[in-house]
């Protein structure tokens, strides 16, 4: 759909001054805060055009317009300018991040933390997977007479593992030879092309006896299953309190929703893209009708293996937001190669 120029300037005042408020902007505010040169009647006609085109919408009818879900998605597409972070801006952002030689799992908890203070909003964030990915090693480690853990490390970053459990002690010579076993034949698979007919295989060419065999070739499918599905890490929720657009009630059914992982992991599958935006009704979800969510893809050894998002009001600063996340997201990515790169 097109607008004037006048329109459009109008409408991307709005937007602009109800980031700042959080309060529906009337003509007279919005000429001070804009510095528009109109008259007010003039301001409030084409807020009126705009209110019946489905950009705006009026809470009251005295009151002043707030963007509509239309309103956002014609700003942050055809209007906004792109915020260009500065040194200082990139410095800030690093700071939050951990060290390398953090391990990738904590590093991966420290980040989602991050990103919820840098954004004031609830951080999400999905561990690696790809089932492309190459299995990179393989261990059967003991970790007491009839126990034994399996650790998973994958080409694209998983680090994953499982606890083998016996009816009987594991002798030492038995995890040596399972372990050269699955360098020989496991190692250099992808996710994927590891499948039942062979850990089938491996079982009978293990040469072990198949009691002490089987609870270590289990635990391996089961870990090799794991690798293949994210799972997701939020963080932030508490910040969504402090934003006026969730009052008790609406605090209450987004709070709910979030606990449903299997609906935000959804959301956070989107197009092969820089970033995409979701706006309240956009989601198809009642619980996020005031809200906006903002999702992107990092890469991990040049491969795109995860996903990272924040949920927060529809008003938020995508201008300035925007630029943070994608930048946040490159440092992310880095920094969780070489995490990997020193585990493997």
């Amino acid at each position: 759909m097109e607008l004037s120029q006048a329109n459009r300037e109008i409408l991307s005042a709005v937007i602009r001054a109800y980031v700042l408020t959080g309060e529906p902007v009337g003509s007279k505010v919005l000429r001070e805060l804009a510095g528009l040169h109109c008259s007010p009647a003039t301001i409030r006609a084409k807020m009126s055009e705009l209110c019946e085109l489905g950009f705006l919408s009026q809470p009251h009818t005295s009151a002043g317009r707030v963007p509509t879900a239309l309103g956002y998605r014609f700003y942050v597409e055809q209007l906004m300018d792109r915020y260009k972070l500065s040194q200082a801006d990139k410095n800030e952002i690093d700071s939050l991040l951990p060290s390398p030689d953090t391990t990738p799992e904590k590093l991966i908890d420290c980040a989602c933390e991050a990103l919820a203070e840098l954004t004031n909003c609830a951080a999400m964030l999905t561990t690696p997977a790809d089932a492309q990915a190459q299995i990179a090693k393989v261990q059967f480690i003991p970790i007491g007479r009839r126990t034994v853990m399996v650790v998973l490390i994958t080409s694209a970053g998983m680090i994953k593992n499982r606890v083998a459990r016996c009816d009987f002690d594991m002798h030492p010579q038995t995890l040596l030879k399972m372990n050269r076993l699955v360098e020989q034949t496991v190692c250099g698979k992808t996710l994927e092309e590891f499948t039942s007919a062979d850990a089938q295989a491996l079982l009978v060419a293990s040469g072990v006896n198949v009691f002490s065999a089987a609870p270590l070739i289990a635990a391996l499918v089961d870990t090799v299953g794991d690798a293949v599905d994210a799972e997701l890490r939020l963080k932030g929720t508490s910040n969504l309190l402090t934003h006026r657009e969730f009052s008790a009630q609406k605090a209450r059914e987004l709070l709910d929703y979030l606990q449903n992982k299997g609906k935000l992991l959804t959301i956070l599958r989107h197009e092969d893209k820089d970033f995409e935006i979701l706006l309240g009704s956009e989601t198809g979800e009642e619980a996020l009708s005031s809200s906006g969510v903002i999702v992107t893809r990092y890469s991990v050894g040049g491969r795109e293996v995860g996903s990272i998002g924040i949920l927060g009001p529809a008003r938020m600063d995508y201008e300035h937001i925007i630029p943070s996340i994608l930048y946040f997201r490159d440092s992310f990515g880095r920094l969780l190669t070489e995490s990997y790169a020193e585990d493997i």
